[in-house]
């Protein structure tokens, strides 16, 4: 209601080019009634104006709210628009010579007062769906990987060493080459997707030969060079201690031998990542004799 009385002062007050009061029976009931303008209403190029309603009820002038605001402008023409209609299949022949494989069909749908800018179908070709990617097969991967992955095996290394003479009681030194405690890593591809396994050393565990052993948490410490003025007694960290001979044992001698266990992790290039049970690699044995030295007490003193 409100917008329709604007358009109407609006073009009351230009109509009537200065006249400040005008009947308004075309917008309201036919009531007592008039509708007061400002100048700047009968001025097309004014960007606001204000009217003001006044109806009269049993003599007695009731006014309205005043209501300002640029003149209103007419509605746009309603436009015509295209609606989905339905989709086809195109001919083998359409096909054949590169054509799409359907075609789409929207009708042409125009409101009274528009007009008809177009055909009254319109058809556009529709794109096949891009075939989905390949979903990468994640546990194929890691198992490349780990089929992948070599790994050295570890260099067993003594002091003393397998080919000196080993005695029960005498501190043992045990220890595999530094360069040999670094982690490894292989790289595998399928799908689009690269997946990364690394394997890192954690730990070294020694089989003594005569049912004992011995866990490093490292590569263990190489016994230190000769020209030491005194070396430590027994390793700080991966040292063992026979407590019998080997002379009772098959072929009279300890085969000794050391396994590295390395941690497993992998991680995918989409942002995957896992663990994987643990490898591990074992050194060849090596065959270490043990013996007792035997004592003889030629004298007692009392």
């Amino acid at each position: 209601m409100l917008t329709r009385f604007g358009t109407a002062c609006a073009t009351l007050a230009y109509v009537l080019g200065g006249g400040t009061v005008a009947a308004a029976d075309d917008i309201l009931p036919p009531v007592s009634k008039t509708v007061s303008t400002d100048t700047k209403c009968q001025q097309t190029s004014a960007p606001t104006c204000s009217a003001q309603l006044v109806v009269t009820q049993n003599k007695q002038p009731v006014a309205s709210p005043p209501v300002s605001g640029p003149p209103s402008s007419p509605p746009p023409p309603p436009t015509c628009y295209y609606k989905p209609d339905f989709t086809y299949p195109t001919s083998p022949a359409v096909q054949a010579d590169g054509g799409p494989a359907q075609m789409s069909v929207q009708e042409q749908v125009c409101p009274k007062g528009a007009g008809q800018p177009g055909t009254p179908l319109s058809f556009t070709p529709v794109s096949p769906a891009a075939p989905a990617a390949p979903v990468p097969d994640i546990p194929a991967l890691v198992d490349q990987a780990s089929k992948a992955m070599k790994l050295p095996a570890p260099q067993a290394t003594l002091s003393p060493d397998a080919a000196s003479a080993e005695f029960v009681g005498v501190p043992l030194w045990a220890w595999t080459p530094a360069s040999e405690w670094t982690a490894k890593s292989v790289s595998v591809s399928a799908g689009g997707v690269s997946l990364t396994m690394t394997a890192t050393p954690a730990l070294s565990a020694w089989s003594m030969g005569d049912g004992g052993s011995v866990t490093c948490s490292g590569a263990g410490t190489p016994y230190p060079a000769a020209r030491e003025a005194k070396p430590p007694e027994r390793s700080p960290d991966c040292g063992y201690t026979y407590s019998a001979p080997s002379s009772s044992a098959p072929g009279g001698y300890f085969p000794v031998s050391v396994t590295t266990h390395w941690k497993v992790a992998w991680a995918t290039t989409t942002g995957l990542t896992g663990t994987e049970p643990d490898l591990t690699t074992t050194s060849s044995s090596l065959r270490l004799r043990v013996s007792e030295i035997q004592a003889l007490v030629t004298r007692v003193q009392p």
